[in-house]
């Protein structure tokens, strides 16, 4: 499980487990983790958790946070990484360990089996009648019982070339495409690719829900009736902002009511695009924008 340890001056002051869905960092004592310091704002930063990863955004300090010894707006940490919160340090680590899957048994040579393809019968040949050859004394034919001379019997002549017919032996017809032919060629055809739609998740604010899907060509985030994202409140503007759709691209533009629209921190001007894991803020609503399939 992720853990952070706070230090100051190299001094382990705590250990806190990341076991929650948001952890928010500051002077005051509303936050999870209070750090009573005047060099810490009273809501300094938090850190939250989004599909496995943890992700650290400073929430206007003062002093401002810092990463690696580089300051940050936002930022998914890794295990290892140095947070500096005034002059108070957080150290973050992920012992979760991925394991390699186990080797799989030799098979034996008496156990291996192959799957021999079948080889056709020969064409059977036609069978022609046994004829007994006689037995010539002198000019004569005799049998076993010794009967009289008989003449010679006469064959008929024989035909020419071209009236003569053979019995062709039957040509045996290829076999057809065995299963696991066809399976093979099922195999080596390319999966088509899965169409994914963008997912706006809120992380802060008043909304009617907690998550959007949007399947959508476009999306209205707002307080008109039948907005996809509806926003609370007396003073939130019918139409804040339009998110549009082009197969998996999204784009987030203003409308002529918004006026208070910020990407990843940033005021936006006319139309933006949206990437995986933006974190989208519209009149004072804050929301993660990700892809899922």
């Amino acid at each position: 499980m992720a853990k952070v340890i706070l230090k100051f001056n190299e001094t382990v002051l705590k250990e806190i487990q990341l076991d929650l869905s948001q952890l928010t960092i500051g002077r005051k004592p509303d936050n999870d983790l209070v750090i009573d310091s005047p060099a810490v704002s009273g809501h300094h930063a938090k850190i939250t958790e989004l599909h496995g990863a943890f992700v650290l955004e400073d929430l206007g300090s003062a002093g401002g946070t810092v990463v690696n010894d580089h300051k940050i707006v936002r930022q998914q940490l890794k295990s290892g990484d140095r947070v500096m919160i005034g002059k108070h340090v957080l150290d973050y680590h992920d012992e979760v360990k991925h394991h390699p899957p186990p080797p799989s048994p030799r098979l034996l040579d008496s156990e291996k089996t192959f799957s021999k393809p079948a080889v056709p019968e020969p064409p059977a040949q036609p069978e022609f009648p046994k004829v007994e050859e006689p037995v010539m004394v002198g000019q004569s034919l005799l049998d076993d019982r010794a009967e009289p001379e008989r003449p010679a019997a006469t064959l008929p002549p024989e035909p020419p070339d071209s009236e003569k017919t053979f019995n062709k032996p039957a040509v045996p017809e290829p076999p057809a495409p065995s299963a696991l032919h066809k399976e093979e060629e099922a195999q080596t055809e390319e999966p088509k690719p899965k169409e994914r739609f963008g997912v706006l998740q809120i992380v802060e604010g008043r909304t009617d829900r907690k998550e959007y899907p949007l399947a959508g060509r476009m999306a209205i985030i707002g307080a008109q009736p039948g907005a996809t994202v509806k926003l609370r409140g007396w003073l939130a503007p019918k139409t804040a902002a339009l998110i549009s759709r082009r197969h998996d691209e999204y784009s987030v533009s203003l409308s002529k009511e918004g006026k208070d629209v910020r990407l990843n921190g940033l005021p936006i001007q006319g139309r933006v695009n949206l990437n995986d894991g933006d974190l989208l803020e519209v009149a004072g609503v804050k929301m993660y924008f990700y892809l899922k399939e």
